[in-house]
């Protein structure tokens, strides 16, 4: 993700910070986004795998009750 042109947008928006700590804040913004979006993915897929054994044995359950 590259940050081109972000303390321009910033300098012309007229906030006074220099552009190598925005760029800073972006970064580590956006690693903590992805670090949060692979935790986020993984439980997803967590959830998936045990709602797949619960459906599983509900569906026993309901096959030996039959």
């Amino acid at each position: 993700m590259p940050n081109v042109g972000l303390s321009d947008t910033t300098a012309r928006i007229g906030q006074s910070a220099p552009g190598p700590e925005i760029d800073g804040s972006v970064s580590s913004q956006y690693s903590r986004l992805s670090s949060r979006r692979k935790e986020l993915c993984g439980r997803q897929l967590l959830d998936r795998i045990i709602g797949c054994v619960i459906k599983g044995v509900q569906d026993d359950a309901r096959a030996s009750v039959d």
